[in-house]
């Protein structure tokens, strides 16, 4: 049985836990099923967290990558993300989550929907958060999204 560290910010919060990865997130927020399937087709899990029905919320996916990422060759696979991304992107940026290379970048593929996707590398194991929101629940959104970058966790 793996033991994750508290998580989070508020007393009410829940936790995620699936195999070595843990977070937490808003307690407003529930788990739902993913209308449509993963945002990439070969993820190995996807799952949503939201306060409700629609376009508000973050899609968490677990990916197998088509190579294994490090601070070494991170600079490279950004190049390869951006020259995939349209014109309507920023980014993407160098970062880091749970002390894991990551690269960020906003995405507008709507003009009422924006897009703040994170991708935080383990070797193969790609971890894919992706934070959409409308105008009127930007804030709580990315609030929430914040929350759960902030609090990840991967055990080894």
């Amino acid at each position: 049985m793996l033991t994750f560290a508290a998580c989070g910010g508020g007393s009410g919060d829940k936790t995620f836990e699936r195999g070595e990865v843990a977070f937490s997130y808003p307690e407003e927020w529930d788990e739902r099923t993913l209308e449509g399937g993963p945002v990439t087709p070969d993820a190995l899990f996807a799952t949503v967290f939201a306060p409700g029905e629609g376009l508000n919320g973050l899609i968490f996916e677990i990916n197998e990558g088509p190579i294994s990422v490090t601070e070494s060759n991170l600079d490279a696979v950004l190049q390869d993300i951006a020259a995939g991304l349209d014109e309507s992107t920023e980014g993407p940026t160098r970062t880091s989550v749970a002390g894991l290379p990551a690269l960020s970048f906003e995405s507008h593929p709507q003009s009422d929907l924006t897009r703040a996707v994170t991708f935080a590398f383990d070797g193969k194991t790609w971890y894919a958060f992706n934070c959409g929101y409308t105008a009127e629940l930007a804030a709580e959104i990315k609030q929430g999204c914040e929350q759960v970058l902030s609090s990840f966790e991967v055990q080894n």
